[in-house]
């Protein structure tokens, strides 16, 4: 099922994209609008040592703070988006939201522990101080990516050293204790709004990215384009009781994602995920030309950690000898590519058939026909983008 996204405008107000279907009963109700309003700060603020908060991940360049997991599978997507984003000079804004934040924090505070009645009503002062607050298509994304990432809580670890992890409504308290008082039909319909609109914020940016691609022959290029297109995207829910999603083509998420980082020269760190106790292998790769193959960084070089990196958490099948050995003779485009061909390209469940597209199946097929009758290098189990001296790489 395919669903069209109407254009958006440049900027959009902050308690509109936060707040959704709920932001007139919260305009309508004092306690109600002051307790989601001081959540509104702590997102941006942080709260001590519990949440950073987006202006201040912003400035420290802490991109994994945005490591969002809003359940479309879409790492891939916000690594090229905040890549991109980390690239746009979003000090001013910054700079100007926070204050804003902290004059709103002021207010709001006096006002939900004053015992007197306020001069003006809770609509009144939404209306005047919270909504004409306007964020760029890039903080937008930025206030949900964060929003999500700190709610992203672990729930199990495998065998392998893979960690799952769900999203945890109770943690908006690390933005502002005052969360907890909020009725949880409300928090509920913020985390699910930040939920569905990353995932389609996430499809619109990579659709950004596939039109800057360069590299590609044409014939080729136009696959990626009509794959993920809106009316390739799929909008689905699991569960009636919740808002569907947007599921873009992982191949060609992938696809895209390597081109990108091929033609701007990317540095991608190999981050093996090992158990606990058990010491893990990091290593890098790098295009040398602009679209040219990723070539294997020789350990032991010095790199740069100021640099952009696009980290791929993966669980080697190979010593890290073997490992090298068969990346120097194949290479990590086809590898990535062959580990996206054998998961489902959409949402969990979803078929080859859901592709309906002839050209495009087919190249998955091929390159899920490679990894018959040969071991796979790697498995890649999480993708994110962060600046290299901010990874931990043991």
């Amino acid at each position: 099922m395919a669903m069209l996204v109407a254009a958006r405008p440049a900027a959009v107000s902050i308690v509109e994209s936060l707040f959704g279907s709920e932001i007139e009963h919260i305009r309508e109700s004092e306690g109600l609008m002051c307790k989601t309003a001081l959540l509104m700060t702590g997102i941006f603020l942080g709260k001590g040592g519990k949440s950073t908060g987006v202006c201040n991940a912003l400035e420290k360049g802490l991109f994994k703070e945005f490591d969002a997991n809003p359940g479309d599978g879409g790492c891939q997507l916000r690594a090229l988006a905040l890549r991109d984003i980390s690239n746009r000079d979003l000090s001013k804004e910054c700079a100007e939201l926070k204050a804003a934040m902290e004059k709103i924090k002021r207010v709001i505070t006096s006002r939900y522990t004053s015992h007197k009645l306020p001069e003006e009503s809770s609509s009144v002062f939404f209306d005047r101080e919270l909504r004409v607050i306007q964020l760029s298509a890039e903080m937008e994304y930025l206030m949900h990516c964060h929003l999500l990432k700190v709610l992203r809580t672990p729930y199990q670890t495998l065998a392998s050293g893979v960690v799952m992890t769900k999203t945890e409504m109770h943690k908006l308290t690390l933005f502002q204790p005052a969360a907890d008082k909020i009725e949880s039909d409300i928090r509920r319909a913020i985390v699910e709004e930040s939920q569905v609109r990353t995932s389609f914020l996430s499809m619109e940016r990579v659709r950004a990215e596939v039109d800057k691609i360069t590299t590609l022959l044409p014939a080729e290029l136009e696959i990626v384009t009509e794959m993920l297109s809106e009316s390739h995207t799929h909008v689905f829910t699991a569960d009636d009781r919740f808002r569907p999603k947007a599921f873009g083509c992982l191949f060609y998420a992938i696809k895209t994602l390597l081109q990108r980082l091929k033609e701007e020269q990317t540095l991608i760190c190999l981050k093996g995920i090992v158990p606990k106790g058990r010491e893990g292998v990091s290593l890098f790769l790098q295009s040398s030309a602009r679209g040219a193959e990723f070539a294997l960084i020789p350990g032991g070089a010095v790199i740069d950690t100021a640099q952009d990196v696009v980290v791929f958490e993966v669980v080697f099948n190979q010593t890290e000898a073997a490992t090298r050995e068969m990346l120097s003779a194949r290479s990590f485009t086809e590898e990535a590519l062959i580990n996206a061909s054998l998961e489902n390209q959409f949402e969990r469940g979803s078929t080859l058939e859901s592709m309906e597209h002839e050209s495009a199946i087919e190249e998955v097929l091929t390159h899920k026909a490679m990894a018959e009758g040969r071991e796979i290098a790697f498995a890649i189990d999480h993708i994110y983008f962060d600046k290299l001296k901010h990874v931990r790489l043991s």
